[in-house]
Parts: structure tokens; C-alpha cells; sequence
């Protein structure tokens, strides 16, 4: 009853001439918006940006604008879209890719995007991707530890040998190639003739059986899965190669040591954190 409002209106700091209004709108999400990103953030911790995108296009544009970008580049790195990639990641300037740029991005992206089919239990696929990555760490791994340059000896897309350069420069390693197969035609460059070269002309046994385990693995599931209408299991790579999707994986991450790229366990390590980096930018 005591309340003088004309009185308290009249001395109201707020009604003079170059206050600073106080008063803000409190935003409130929904509590759908809070349930969808939610299982966004579920999403993008098992690596299925694509469908982590179509929920979040289904928020308001504001509330998204902070990570919609980040989701962007991570569905463009796991499609190894590279240009886009790189375009995405100088505009958001995040610095989720460890390799940058060139042959090195290309090899290093391919196989962590392996890893993450094997995460995802895609087997079939992740076996069907080991033969390129072999192949072409097999050519590094000559450059790196042998001085052996096979792009210098070979030409073309995919890469075939050049019988007349090959006899020329490295009539040793011909010798080696005909040798093992008698009707050699100097076809495509393909694994079964690379490992021969390093277990020939490298010093290093450790690196000699590894290429030889991973050259197995290869010849006994990866030509099955490339040739047969045939899903793979966890169980089933096992027996077929002895070694778990977890053990290849580390044959191949140690094959990049010998290769001069210079990758760290936090490299491997980097998926990971793109998407804690994603999480983080969410409301």
C-alpha cells in the first residue's frame, strides 16, 4: 500500500538520458532442440557426420552457425574430398589435418580414414581398402629406406612399369622381379612385386617381415573381399589372416614409420579431436 510508483518512476535512474539498458531476452531451447543435440554430439563421436548434418539442418540456422562449418569439414575429410577439405578448413580455421597439403595428406587421410571403417565395423570395406595403401607405402617405404624411386621407372595412372627405364636404371631390381615370376610383363606396379624389392635390397629385418605380413594379409582376405560377393566379420579376418582389424591397423601405422612422413600418435589420434572440437563450438 506504501508503494509511491509516480515517486520511484520519477527517480528511476533507467529513465535518464544515456542509460544503459539492463534488460536482456533470456533464450531458452526447446527441450527438442536440447534431445537433437544431443544425439548430434552421439553422432559425431562415432563418426557419422553425415547424418549428425541432416539433424542439425533441422535447427534454427543461429543455434547451428557456431559447428554447422566443423561438420561441413568433417563429412569433406571423411569423403577425402582434399580441395574441399582445405578450402573448409582455412575458412573455419581449425586445425584439424595434421598433413596439409600434397602426396603426404593423401596417403595419411586414406588410412585413418581405414581406421574409422574398422571403428565403425564396416570390416568389408576396410579390408577392401588395404591394397592401394599397401601398394603405395611399399613405393615410400623404397624411397625412404632403400633409395629406390619406383615413380622413376614407371608412369601412368595406375603406375606400370617401363621395361626400357627399368633395365636402364635399376637392372638389379629387374633381375629381382623376373626372377620370382618368369613370364614377368611389366605390367601394373602391384604389391607382390614391391615386397620382393624391399625384402631384397632393404637391411632391415624388422621392416622385411613387416611388409611380408602385410603383403599376407592382402593375398588372403583382401582378394576375397575384392572378388566375392562376401561380408566380413571380425571373427572371420581373424582366421582367414590370424590377426585382428586392430593388429592390421598397427602393421600399417607402423609401416608409415618407414616412410618419411613423420607421423605421431597424435596424428592417429587426430579424428578424435576434430570431434571434441566440434562438441566444444555446441551450445
Amino acid at each position: 500500500d506504501d508503494y509511491d510508483v509516480e515517486l520511484l518512476w520519477d527517480g528511476n535512474e533507467d529513465n535518464e538520458e544515456g542509460f544503459k539498458n539492463r534488460c536482456h531476452e533470456v533464450e531458452c531451447p526447446s527441450l527438442s532442440q536440447i534431445k537433437q543435440e544431443e544425439i548430434i554430439k552421439k553422432l559425431v563421436r562415432v563418426y557419422d557426420y553425415a547424418a549428425a548434418r541432416e539433424i542439425a539442418a533441422t535447427l534454427p540456422r543461429e543455434s547451428t552457425k557456431s559447428y554447422m562449418p566443423l561438420i561441413d569439414l568433417a563429412c569433406a575429410r571423411l569423403q577425402l574430398d582434399f580441395p574441399r577439405l582445405n578450402t573448409l578448413e582455412k575458412e573455419t580455421g581449425s586445425e584439424c589435418i595434421p598433413m596439409k597439403s600434397g602426396d603426404r595428406q593423401k596417403y595419411f587421410e586414406y588410412a585413418l580414414n581405414m581406421d574409422i571403417k574398422r571403428r565403425k565395423g564396416e570390416y568389408t570395406d576396410f579390408v577392401r581398402s588395404i591394397t592401394p595403401l599397401i601398394a603405395d607405402l611399399f613405393i615410400l617405404i623404397l624411397k625412404s629406406e632403400c633409395n629406390i624411386d619406383i615413380r622413376d621407372v614407371s608412369s601412368g595412372h595406375p603406375l606400370k612399369w617401363d621395361e626400357a627405364k627399368l633395365k636402364q636404371s635399376y637392372p638389379e631390381i629387374d633381375g629381382v622381379l623376373r626372377r620370382p615370376f618368369r613370364d614377368f610383363r611389366y605390367g601394373p606396379v602391384y604389391s607382390s612385386a614391391l615386397v620382393k624389392i624391399i625384402k631384397e635390397f632393404s637391411s632391415n629385418d624388422r621392416l622385411k617381415d613387416l611388409a611380408d605380413k602385410l603383403r599376407s594379409v592382402e593375398e588372403r582376405v583382401r582378394n576375397r573381399a575384392a572378388h566375392e560377393i562376401v561380408s566380413l566379420s571380425e571373427v572371420a579376418i581373424k582366421n582367414m589372416t590370424g590377426l585382428g582389424t586392430e593388429e592390421i591397423m598397427g602393421l600399417l601405422r607402423e609401416a608409415f614409420k618407414y616412410t618419411g612422413i613423420g607421423v605421431t600418435q597424435k596424428h592417429w589420434d587426430s579424428y578424435d579431436a576434430m570431434n571434441e572440437k566440434i562438441i566444444a563450438a555446441m551450445p
